[in-house]
C-alpha cells in the first residue's frame, strides 16, 4: 500500500518549519552568549590579572574583600587547617598551601604591644591565586565562622 501524496509535503513542511525554529533559537542563544561574554569581560580580566600577579596580600585586606574581619578570617583559616594554630608556628600556612602557590610566609619586624620590645614574627600573605582559591574554598565549605 502506498502513502498518499499529501503526506510527504506535510512531513517536509514540518521538517523545514522545525529547522527554521531551531535556527532562530540558535541565533537567540548565540546573541545571549555574546551579551554574557561582554558582561563577564571585566570579571575575566580581573581574574586573569589576579591569577597572574606577583603581589602578595595580607589577611586583613583579604578578609575585607570577603566581607569579614581579620580575626574571624584568621580563626576560619586555622579551623580549616589552612594556617597552623598554636605556638611559634601560629598563623603559618601549611606546606601544601605554600607548595600550591596560594600562600607565602614572610618575616615582619614589629613592636610587642604589651612589652614594647621589638620582635620578629611570621605573617601569612595570600597570592592572587590564593585569593581566588580561598573564595572558592569558602563557597564550597560555607561561611560559618566568618
Amino acid at each position: 500500500m502506498s502513502t498518499p501524496a499529501h503526506v510527504e509535503p506535510t512531513k517536509l513542511y514540518s521538517t523545514l518549519k522545525l529547522a527554521a525554529e531551531l535556527e532562530e533559537e540558535q541565533a537567540t542563544l548565540i546573541e545571549e552568549l555574546k551579551r554574557q561574554i561582554d558582561q563577564d569581560a571585566l570579571k575575566v580580566a580581573f581574574y586573569d590579572d589576579m591569577a597572574n600577579t606577583d603581589d602578595l596580600f595580607n589577611t586583613g585586606v583579604v578578609a575585607k574583600t570577603l566581607g569579614t574581619g581579620k580575626i574571624r578570617f584568621l580563626n576560619y583559616l586555622r579551623e580549616h587547617k589552612i594556617l597552623m594554630g598554636s605556638g611559634n608556628k601560629k598563623n603559618l600556612p601549611y606546606q601544601q598551601h605554600v607548595d600550591a602557590g596560594r600562600l607565602e610566609a614572610v618575616w615582619v619586624n614589629c613592636v610587642d604591644r604589651k612589652t614594647g620590645k621589638r620582635k620578629i614574627h611570621p605573617v601569612p600573605l595570600f597570592t592572587g591565586k590564593g585569593i581566588i582559591w580561598i573564595q572558592q574554598f569558602i563557597e564550597q565549605n560555607g561561611r560559618n565562622g566568618l
